[in-house]
């Protein structure tokens, strides 16, 4: 039976199966199948497009926002206007408050728009975790991290501007307190999406090149993301009750800066790979993951020739001996 899609060009029906499995292809959230009975029109084909090429954007608009917010404060840093202040969170206390806000509020809305796979019954029975850290729930966590990061602004030493009005509401350390635990759930959520979410596959897809380098930078990001929370928690404890002498160096090399800079960076790349954007860099890091294969199949290949050798040579010692003889006698 033939169906119509798009300019009305009849097609068997197994050629709209690959057109099915783009959505999974690329990441984006599958639609419900379509019930049994006529085929796909080309309106709901055209929609199931637009689908997948919406969430391919939301992705890389994220990853964008990341990768933008510490270059522009860099560059802002650089004016006689605005000073390279110790963390990102104190350029709220700069004129460059309305772009901290305003990208960081950008991200919070990109992260809550972002709904991505619903758990699978299949894969839920083999892991259960899925089904309390959906992609739903893990960048609603993010979002709303990102909005307190937005919203409590953070205490800092080297201010001029006015009291913030949620500084005088809550004082300085209750404010500084809740921009730090939001910090903390938004990088361990991205952290999260990362080593978890963005790893999943539909239940019975092949894992192919493509694939596993995806994978391995997922990987190298949450992990980047885990040692900056890391190091960000260790740092803010020494600042709470550390030294001034300890503090004092943090701040003067902008320690705080720079692991969260790394960190957005880490965010930035895997949203980005998620959706697409960085498809010559997968490519690469997929070509150096073959050649790393290529090059342990090949010492692997020359271990076993050379145990094999060993193997014989115990096996058969008096011709290993007359042999080493023979050849004593030729030099």
């Amino acid at each position: 039976m033939a169906v119509t899609i798009n300019a009305g060009t009849p097609v068997s029906s197994s050629t709209s199966k690959p057109a099915q499995n783009t959505a999974s292809q690329s990441g984006a959230p599958v639609p419900p199948a379509a019930p049994k009975g006529p085929a796909l029109s080309g309106e709901t084909q055209k929609a199931h497009n637009d689908l997948v090429l919406s969430y391919l954007k939301l992705r890389r608009m994220t990853g964008l926002l990341g990768f933008v917010l510490p270059m522009l404060l860099l560059i802002m840093a650089a004016t006689p206007t605005v000073n390279f202040m110790p963390s990102i969170s104190e350029f709220y206390y700069t004129p460059v408050r309305s772009l901290l806000v305003g990208v960081i509020g950008a991200i919070a809305i990109f992260l809550f728009c972002y709904k991505g796979y619903s758990a699978e019954p299949d894969r839920v029975a083999q892991r259960p975790i899925e089904k309390i850290l959906t992609d739903r729930r893990v960048s609603m966590a993010a979002a709303l991290g990102a909005v307190g990061v937005a919203m409590f602004p953070t205490s800092s030493q080297v201010a001029t501007t006015p009291v913030p009005l949620m500084v005088q509401w809550l004082g300085s350390g209750g404010s500084a307190l809740l921009h730090a635990l939001s910090a903390l759930i938004f990088f361990l959520a991205l952290a999260v999406m990362c080593l978890e979410n963005f790893r999943r596959a539909p239940m019975g897809r092949a894992m192919d090149r493509i694939r596993a380098a995806e994978h391995s930078i997922y990987s190298a990001c949450g992990n980047i993301l885990v040692g900056c929370t890391a190091i960000l928690v260790l740092l803010f404890v020494i600042g709470a009750v550390g030294r001034d002498a300890i503090a004092h160096f943090v701040a003067e090399n902008h320690l705080i800066f720079w692991f969260e800079t790394f960190g957005l960076l880490a965010f930035s790349v895997a949203w980005l790979v998620k959706g697409e954007g960085l498809t010559s860099m997968v490519k690469l890091v997929a070509s150096a993951d073959e050649a790393d294969r290529i090059r342990a199949a090949q010492i692997a290949a020359q271990k076993a020739a050379k145990h094999e050798e060993e193997a014989r040579s115990l096996e058969n010692p008096f011709s290993n001996a007359a042999a080493s003889e023979k050849k004593s006698l030729f030099k």
